[in-house]
């Protein structure tokens, strides 16, 4: 027993894929850090990683203690 997709079917199942898709993309947007080190070399890494994600769009938030 097999099942034939027809084209209108795969054309909305393609469709409602990539508003999945769209969707999941969107929520990827933002950059969380704690940086629980005064030592230099940790937090310029630390700022290091913050500076290229603001370079890639995302938002960053970062916690110095």
């Amino acid at each position: 027993m097999s099942e034939q997709t027809t084209s209108p079917d795969v054309s909305q199942q393609v469709q409602e894929l990539q508003e999945r898709l769209a969707k999941l993309e969107e929520k990827d947007q933002n950059l969380t850090m704690i940086l629980m080190s005064g030592e230099f070399d940790k937090a310029m890494a630390g700022f290091i990683i913050a500076n290229g994600a603001l370079a890639m769009g995302k938002e960053v938030t970062l916690f110095v203690t």
